[in-house]
């Protein structure tokens, strides 16, 4: 065959492929397009330790409902302000972040059960999500907070003695991978040199699960439990590569101001 004869069809293939891939996309856009974005109809947040303490908690799992929308699915199901989602759809809810992400997971129109701590005991109700295009403009939508950020500066409240990190929370899936499972704890992403956490060997990728015998599950329990122990040496426990280890810590000593 002469190089004439080759050259078309050497040239054809891309063109071809790039056909499929427009088809392909323009095949999957409706389908996208179709799916509506599931909607509760509340705002919450993560339990802290004073609301465990108030609400007379045995443990901080699950996302504080602070407002329900009335006319909405939540409203519908009989949620209330103050209950306790601890689970969601046959899922444990251990923050708002994971409740959030189990509302995204689903589409308007699914129907979940829902159970909730109230008044000290478990309550299952069951709701019809509804659609984030119900709500016309003016009306607030609350869909779900977004995943937690990296949200911790190295060294943070300069009125608590630092470790030194960066630290961002987990999600249930995070957790899953970094080995913690349904203890959670804070990712480390970032050590600052010659900080306390770094002259004890923690590192980036490291899981913080306890400090100074405290339970860790979100960013502000490592300032909580570090609160006034300014040049002590305290023990924080971290997970790496799905091996538990402890590492002491000598905390700086108190800064004149």
């Amino acid at each position: 065959m002469s190089r004439s004869n080759r050259t078309p069809v050497t040239r054809s293939l891309p063109s071809r492929a790039l056909l499929l891939a427009v088809l392909a996309a323009a095949l999957a856009a409706p389908l996208a397009m179709a799916r509506e974005r599931a909607f509760l109809g509340i705002t919450s947040r993560s339990l802290s330790g004073r609301d465990a303490r108030t609400l007379e908690l045995d443990q901080r799992d699950g996302a504080l409902i602070q407002t329900v929308y009335d006319d909405t699915a939540a409203d519908k199901a009989g949620l209330k302000k103050n209950d306790v989602i601890i689970r969601f759809d046959g899922e444990k809810v251990y923050d708002d972040s994971d409740l959030g992400e189990m509302i995204r997971d689903h589409d308007a129109g699914d129907k979940v059960e829902i159970v909730i701590i109230r008044d000290g005991s478990e309550k299952t109700l069951h709701a019809t999500l509804g659609s984030s295009e119900d709500w016309t403009e003016g009306q607030f939508v609350s869909v779900a907070p977004l995943p937690p950020m990296p949200s911790v500066s190295f060294f943070g409240d300069q009125r608590r003695p630092q470790l030194g990190v960066n630290i961002m929370d987990l999600n249930s899936q995070l957790a899953e991978y970094f080995g913690v499972g349904e203890e959670r704890g804070v990712l480390v992403t970032r050590v600052i040199r010659k900080s306390p956490a770094d002259e004890a060997g923690i590192k980036a990728g490291d899981v913080i699960i306890r400090a100074a015998g405290e339970r860790v599950v979100q960013s502000g329990d490592i300032g909580n439990a570090l609160e006034g122990r300014w040049g002590e040496r305290v023990q924080v426990e971290v997970v790496r590569n799905g091996s538990r280890r402890e590492v002491a810590v000598s905390l700086d000593d108190e800064q004149d101001d």
